[in-house]
């Protein structure tokens, strides 16, 4: 599978698409470089805006605050590029479709991946951003009290599209997952939790889970600490750690359906044989009998071993993750936390 043609790709590569309208080479600057210099440039158009038409009180107001916000959704965009980039694609080429031998898979899979290009993207991508952007600008009005001018509705307007990317393409990997529980995978008979290929399965849809997991996670401890963004932690439950969460038991149910059904189809290779010795008329019932107890005990193995890869260790690896923007936001309202502290114990 050649490499995806995604939105975070396209997003990303802007500088080289931009220097490619004046230039013959049209990849100019390597990506890192390209997504470097679009960082640089991404809070300009607004903080123009709001120079030419005098809004220096907005700028003074929340200058600092629109930058933080912008540049967390830009990252997002970035951390998301690398996770599906990377990580997604990289073990999807390697791993997983060289694995799988039905026609049905590999076309529903191809469907799957098309819906990840810039073109099949882009209309749901719009409508997200429209309404991060919608959200945020309302929002940002209401807690900053005063009438938005031009400079935040800009501002909103680039936070949406770098949001709604992001959060698509996060829904788009919970699809994935879904669709490759269905599939069938060439996994060992007789313990299918200990294949490679569960393995494999596992181990990228756990990095995608932790590793957006953290960065959600460092999101919601800086919104925290922002009065004009602590109400952004609603936005970050909603569009962050739910579909977050969501994908992380996505991910055990799709696992347990690979596993339970390679377990099931041993097991009626082995009831079929069972069935056959029992109705073959053989003479020797000694031998018979005893082959028959040695498929049951056979079959009794096979059908008490794991039917995921979920374990202790690692729901208490996800369970550190959830408790970090817990921290955060403490850390972040200490002040009220021990006021309300202080409080309740003179009331006592």
């Amino acid at each position: 599978m050649n490499e995806m043609k995604t939105t975070l790709l396209l997003i990303l590569n802007l500088p080289n698409t931009v220097i490619g309208k004046f230039s013959k080479n049209k990849n100019l600057l390597p990506l890192w470089l390209s997504a470097v210099v679009l960082g640089i440039f991404i809070c300009l158009p607004s903080y123009a805006v709001v120079l030419i038409v005098g809004e220096t009180q907005q700028l003074k107001d929340l200058g600092w605050t629109v930058f933080t916000s912008l540049l967390l959704s830009y990252l997002s965009v970035i951390v998301m590029y690398l996770d599906i980039h990377v990580n997604i694609s990289g073990k999807l080429n390697q791993k997983i479709i060289p694995s799988l031998t039905s026609e049905k898979d590999l076309a529903d899979l191809k469907i799957c991946l098309e819906e990840a290009s810039f073109g099949k993207s882009v209309p749901a991508i719009t409508i997200l951003g429209i309404f991060i952007g919608l959200t945020a600008l309302i929002g940002g009005s209401a807690v900053y009290g005063k009438q938005p001018g031009l400079g935040l509705p800009l501002s909103a307007l680039f936070f949406g599209a770098f949001g709604g990317t992001s959060i698509y393409y996060l829904v788009w990997v919970l699809r994935l997952t879904r669709l490759m529980g269905h599939f069938d995978f060439p996994v060992f008979e007789f313990t299918p939790a200990s294949s490679k290929i569960i393995y494999d399965i596992s181990g990228m849809l756990n990095t995608h889970v932790y590793s957006l997991a953290f960065f959600v996670a460092v999101v919601t401890i800086i919104d925290s600490l922002d009065k004009l963004t602590s109400w952004f932690i609603y936005m970050d439950v909603l569009f962050g750690w739910i579909p977050i969460i969501s994908q992380f038991f996505v991910t055990q149910k799709a696992i347990r359906n690979i596993i339970a059904r390679a377990k099931w189809r041993t097991l009626e290779q082995i009831q079929s044989e069972i069935r056959a010795l029992k109705f073959s008329g053989i003479d020797h019932i000694k031998e018979t009998t005893d082959s028959i107890n040695q498929l049951l005990d056979l079959h009794n193995r096979i059908e008490k071993t794991r039917n995921s890869t979920f374990n202790f260790r690692s729901g208490l690896n996800f369970l550190n993750q959830l408790l970090m923007p817990v921290l955060g936001w403490a850390v972040g309202n200490l002040d009220k936390i021990l006021n309300k502290i202080l409080l309740f114990l003179n009331q006592k």
